[in-house]
């Protein structure tokens, strides 16, 4: 019997195994036949794992964050040519152009049953928190539009968070009669995120895209304010200017970096990069604006550190306030110097909070869990 096929579109390489890799190996244990089309994927250091395992590795062109539409165009038909060659029975899909393009393209070349995931609802929906912009209302009325033509197809729609469905119900993207599911966010793999012992109850950290919704001058303002009064404190922050029309400038970067705002470890290129960080560290700091269920924040969990975060969708579910960790005002530098200040108050609540992070990773969002409920909706 020739064997099921499943293509996964996604547009950055780097996410696969560490967001995909328990899937995959779910469909291929399940004798599917895997494809996954991506940008700049054959080429990736990644490549080699992911033939090893005997997935189907197709270069996708697609620009994550550009508005060109003929950069679009150009996706449009690139995907095109991958899905008709492939001829795949389910399409997985996950963040936006690969949602909307995937859907869209999927369902004219007539393939059956598609599952689109929601991670997020990014810089298009921005515009319904704090200041509105032309750009930003904009790009929200085209993206919505297109979330509204790309998922009425689908056989799935997966949710990162319960509010993020709301707000598909409330802006018409989506009907009631249409079938969801809400997943734990991608899950973390609490093997390889193992506990570890706290040393430095000084130490904040926060992981990110260098955006402005990510919270990250809230962040560093609180650094500035607490270090005054608070030598001992320490303020790490990792990531990388994103391509993206939210992002801050290098400018900006540098003058935090060369006034010792914070202590800047740069883009983290791996797993392993990204638990050496976290294992710095005595608290995690994610200030977002909005996340469909912050990643970063899970590994921090799984290892064994409390969360401050911020009390906005996808965030505050990661976050039993009082047990692992604090919740604080969105776009608040107050708020969040006050959340700061309270961890180094009570230090002597920081490894107890770390622990019931790590079991709330464990029970709720391990990978293994995650990836499992989803291989089920897809499959059954």
């Amino acid at each position: 019997m020739e064997a099921k096929k499943i293509l996964i579109i996604c547009s950055y390489p780097d996410s696969i195994l560490s967001f995909r890799g328990p899937l995959i190996c779910q469909f291929l244990k399940n004798d599917f036949e895997v494809h996954i089309a991506c940008p700049n994927l054959t080429n990736n250091p990644i490549s080699n794992e992911l033939r090893n395992l005997n997935v189907n590795l197709h270069d996708l062109f697609l620009s994550r964050t550009s508005l060109n539409p003929f950069k679009d165009i150009k996706t449009i038909f690139n995907l095109f040519t991958i899905i008709q060659r492939i001829k795949p029975d389910k399409v997985f899909m996950y963040t936006v152009k690969p949602v909307i393009y995937g859907s869209i393209i999927s369902s004219m070349a007539r393939v059956k049953y598609l599952f689109p995931m929601i991670t997020g609802l990014g810089f298009a929906f921005h515009n319904q928190i704090g200041k509105k912009n032309f750009l930003q209302i904009f790009t929200s009325k085209i993206v919505k539009f297109l979330y509204f033509i790309a998922l009425k197809n689908s056989s799935k729609i997966f949710f990162q968070n319960q509010d993020d469905y709301n707000q598909f119900l409330t802006d018409r993207i989506i009907n009631v009669n249409q079938k969801y599911f809400i997943t734990n966010g991608s899950g973390v793999d609490t093997d390889f995120f193992q506990y570890s012992p706290i040393t430095n109850k000084n130490v904040f950290l926060c992981i990110s895209r260098l955006l402005v919704s990510k919270g990250i001058r809230e962040y560093v303002f609180a650094a500035k304010e607490i270090k005054k009064t608070n030598q001992n404190a320490r303020f790490l922050l990792a990531g990388w200017i994103d391509d993206n029309p939210d992002s801050i400038d290098l400018k900006e970067l540098n003058q935090w970096i060369e006034n010792k705002d914070i202590e800047f470890l740069g883009k983290l290129n791996n797993q392993i990069e990204v638990k050496k960080a976290i294992s710095q560290c005595s608290v995690y700091v994610l200030p977002s604006y909005r996340e469909g269920t912050p990643r970063s924040v899970l590994e921090a969990m799984s290892m064994g550190r409390p969360i401050l975060t911020t009390d906005v969708p996808g965030c505050r579910q990661t976050v039993e306030i009082g047990s692992n960790g604090l919740l604080v005002t969105s776009m608040d530098e107050l708020s969040l110097i006050q959340g700061v200040n309270f961890f180094l108050a009570n230090k002597n609540k920081i490894d107890e909070m770390g622990n019931n992070s790590r079991e709330l990773a464990l029970s709720r969002f391990d990978a293994k869990i995650v990836n499992n409920a989803i291989f089920h909706e897809i499959t059954q």
